[in-house]
């Protein structure tokens, strides 16, 4: 079963100010540059350095408090502890999520198999691609309904990776642990998320759930998953110290590190690539489906390697040259 975070959103200037690092005296994030990968995307170069991976203590319990995640307890906010210092090799990431235009000439190239929902069939709510081609409207958006392994295979084909969980969390919060991209407070207008289709910061699970429920499936039914997909960069305000977007939102990335709830207590401080092997591979970001806690550049989710879900796509990265 997918370990999946259906949380809250707070209040815009609320959130969790001055509880984590980066909400002042920050380190500033080298300019960023920029190179073109085989497959045509842009890649962000991140320079070689340390950063701040994980959650404080105090972060969590300010969560816990804040976020009770729902009557399954759907979140485990203890995985992020501890917060350490990482030290990263230089390495290049997409600047935005593999679209489908993207992942269209792969399948066509490698004779892959074409993204789709396994239970949805050609239910507009679930796919964006019909009869294994990419309607225009979508060949611009990020693509979804890919697994772990479909992920890794366009990254190689592309000559590149799946980033593992330390480099996309540096590409995602900086150097100095940033709760969102954009710094310590929440902002709806940043990211595609839930609470920007609620158009309120929903403060609760309870909250979410009442909306859902009586609006969201409702909304995913007229705007069809095309229309809750966003094209990469929608969003600029939202980019990381990097100049990274939409880590935060949009659709969830499968990264390349197996999943372990306790990796952080014995993870190596340099380059630490996960365990050697797991049941479950890791997912980082959150998606348009998703609420503040579950969009937190420190949050961690998994799923099994051949999970495929209309929330969840991927980006690629490389070693610096």
């Amino acid at each position: 079963m997918l370990k999946c975070v259906l949380v809250v959103g707070i209040a815009a200037g609320f959130l969790l100010a001055g509880t984590e690092s980066g909400s002042g005296g920050e380190k500033k994030a080298a300019p960023s540059k920029e190179v073109v990968g085989k497959d045509g995307s842009v890649m962000i170069i991140i320079p070689a350095g340390e950063f701040l991976m994980g959650s404080t203590t105090t972060t969590i319990e300010e969560w816990s408090k804040i976020d009770d995640c729902g009557p399954n307890k759907q979140c485990s906010l203890e995985d992020e502890f501890p917060q350490h210092p990482v030290m990263l090799d230089a390495f290049l990431i997409d600047k935005f999520e593999v679209t489908n235009a993207q992942y269209f000439k792969f399948v066509q190239a490698a004779k892959h198999r074409p993204p789709a929902d396994p239970k949805g069939g050609e239910d507009r709510s679930r796919n964006l691609w019909e009869g294994g081609k990419v309607p225009p409207a979508a060949a611009g958006l990020p693509v979804v309904n890919v697994d772990w392994n479909d992920a890794q295979a366009y990254c190689e084909w592309a000559g590149k990776r799946l980033p593992t969980e330390a480099e996309w969390e540096k590409a995602a919060r900086g150097p100095d642990g940033k709760v969102f991209p954009w710094g310590p407070t929440w902002d709806r207008s940043h990211l595609n998320s839930a609470s920007l289709w609620a158009n309120q910061d929903l403060m609760s699970y309870e909250a979410w759930a009442t909306w859902w429920d009586a609006k969201g499936f409702d909304l995913l039914e007229a705007k069809t998953l095309a229309g809750l997909v966003k094209p990469g960069g929608s969003f600029p305000g939202g980019a990381s110290p990097y100049g990274v977007h939409d880590m935060a939102g949009n659709v969830s990335e499968w990264v390349a590190d197996w999943a372990a709830p306790d990796y952080y207590q014995a993870s190596p401080d340099r380059n630490p690539k996960g365990p050697d092997k797991g049941e479950k591979r890791a997912l980082r970001g959150g998606s348009w489906y998703n609420h503040a806690n579950a969009v937190r550049t420190s949050i961690r989710r998994d799923a099994y390697p051949n999970h495929r879900a209309n929330t969840i796509g991927f980006r690629c990265a490389k070693a610096a040259p």
